[in-house]
């Protein structure tokens, strides 16, 4: 009963690595893709649907957190 339950244990952590594996992915993903829209655009659509533009300052900061979310998702 100990072995079969070390073995649940096992497949329960690969399963748990696995998705980790694919939220990491995802977030990469989209993390890239954050980055690519903040170099390119400067209107970024709210959360309620509204549009703004953002100055110089917020874009260079929007970018910045992009890059610094590449950087931790994408290795």
């Amino acid at each position: 009963s100990d072995n079969a339950s070390g073995k649940n244990n096992a497949a329960s952590t690969l399963e748990e690595t696995a998705q980790q594996a694919d939220e990491k992915k995802h977030n990469c993903e989209a993390a890239k893709k954050n980055l690519t829209l903040f170099k390119t655009y400067s209107r970024v659509k709210n959360e309620d649907g509204s549009i703004t533009t953002l100055t110089p300052e917020e874009k260079q900061k929007q970018i910045k957190e992009a890059e610094d979310q590449v950087r931790l998702f994408c290795n």
